[in-house]
């Protein structure tokens, strides 16, 4: 059973490190392999994170940017080889 089957993931990277237990929560949320546990759009909208009422810090993380930048480079391949 592959880790995307069981659901199974961890925040240990340092990508992680500055991320915030609400945002992790979401994310969280979002992984509920059980549809009945998940929270609905509109819940999530709902969400402290989500609304604002939370801190959220502004710091970029380098790596995390590094990482952007570089699913969007293959996304932007896959475009132009799929036309």
């Amino acid at each position: 059973m592959t880790s995307i089957d069981a659901v199974k993931y961890d925040f240990d990277d340092e990508v992680w490190e500055k991320i915030s237990d609400d945002a992790k929560k979401i994310i969280q949320n979002l992984l509920q392999k059980d549809p009945e546990k998940r929270k609905s759009c509109a819940e999530l909208l709902e969400t402290d994170w989500v609304t604002g009422k939370v801190t959220v810090s502004k710091e970029i993380n380098p790596k995390v940017l590094a990482n952007i930048t570089r699913l969007d480079k293959m996304r932007k391949k896959l475009k132009v080889t799929l036309l």
